[in-house]
């Protein structure tokens, strides 16, 4: 990913405010909308933590395979899908 979608931005910005979110459908960056404010409070607050939870194996992987790419170059923070 190389830019954001403006609704991505959009609800990223009300999730770090504790703004409520509306939902939108399939494959159309949900995701990436909450997972942009777990990850700056993480680089914030190292000793922040997050907990993800998945109604589905398969979409716990994909989301784990899409936070590992987004983490890949910050120094620091470990995305792991087991306790450390």
């Amino acid at each position: 990913m190389v830019t954001p979608w403006s609704h991505q931005v959009a609800a990223a910005e009300l999730a770090r405010d504790g703004r409520h979110v509306v939902s939108t459908g399939t494959a159309s960056g949900k995701s990436l909308a909450y997972q942009l404010p777990i990850l700056t409070r993480l680089t914030d607050n190292p000793r922040s933590r997050a907990l993800y939870l998945s109604p589905t194996k398969a979409l716990g992987h994909d989301q784990l395979r899409s936070v590992a790419a987004l983490t890949s170059a910050v120094p620091g923070l470990i995305v792991s899908p087991r306790p450390l």
